[in-house]
């Protein structure tokens, strides 16, 4: 869940990691934010954010052929994914506030 006490926590948030040696005091360059999207259509969707990389979407387990509605399911997943990114950087309203909840339709790049 989202860590409140961290200042650099995405609203998208699901899972927040400490990433902070330890020995060391708790540093917010090494705070990940994180969630998953798993679906048996496609794999799963990785969104990470840290101080260092800022936020990155990465596929993991994803198979290699996908039927034109596996496609478009994933294409789906990875708008959202893409929209959640920009609200959280652009201030502006998160889609769908829940995890895997769909947002609005809109074009890139607007709130």
């Amino acid at each position: 869940m989202p860590n409140a006490a961290v200042g650099t926590c995405r609203p998208w948030c699901a899972d927040h990691v400490d990433a902070t040696p330890r020995g060391r005091q708790a540093d917010p360059a090494d705070q990940l934010c994180q969630r998953i999207r798993t679906s048996p259509a496609y794999g799963e969707i990785l969104m990470t954010h840290s101080a260092g990389q800022g936020t990155t979407i990465a596929l993991y387990n994803t198979r290699e052929e996908l039927t034109p509605a596996e496609a478009e399911q994933l294409a789906h997943a990875l708008l959202q994914e893409v929209a959640a990114a920009r609200a959280a950087s652009s201030g502006c309203p998160s889609p769908g506030q829940h995890v895997g909840a769909p947002g609005p339709a809109h074009k890139l790049g607007e709130c």
